[in-house]
């Protein structure tokens, strides 16, 4: 079930929340030890690829178990990933908005 348009809301992530950018960053970190690497990480690129990619899963557990913590109106959390400048923002974004979501929905203050 969708929420109305007026009551969605958005928090800035903090706490456990604020490491939701390891769910990208470790499987990145991983790729490119094993990119970079090359040929020298045929002995351990396979426990590289995998600690990563667990690592990645365990950050999702540990979120989503915080994520069941919350109460039902505040379960939605807004982690700014990247920019592109002081003053500049991705086209097609709103002013103001760190999320995708905000394409789809009057989500942005």
């Amino acid at each position: 079930m969708l929420a109305a348009e007026g009551a969605f809301h958005t928090t800035a992530a903090s706490g456990a929340f604020s490491l939701t950018w390891l769910l990208v960053g470790l499987p990145l970190l991983g790729a490119a030890v094993l990119l970079l690497g090359g040929r020298r990480t045929d002995r351990f690129g396979h426990l590289v690829g995998t600690l990563c990619s667990w690592g990645a899963f365990v950050v999702a557990a540990i979120l989503f178990v915080a994520l069941l913590g919350e109460s039902e109106s505040g379960r939605s959390i807004d982690q700014h990933l990247f920019g592109l400048g002081a003053g500049r923002r991705l086209p097609g974004s709103t002013p103001g908005c760190c999320s995708t979501r905000c394409r789809w929905r009057s989500c942005c203050w």
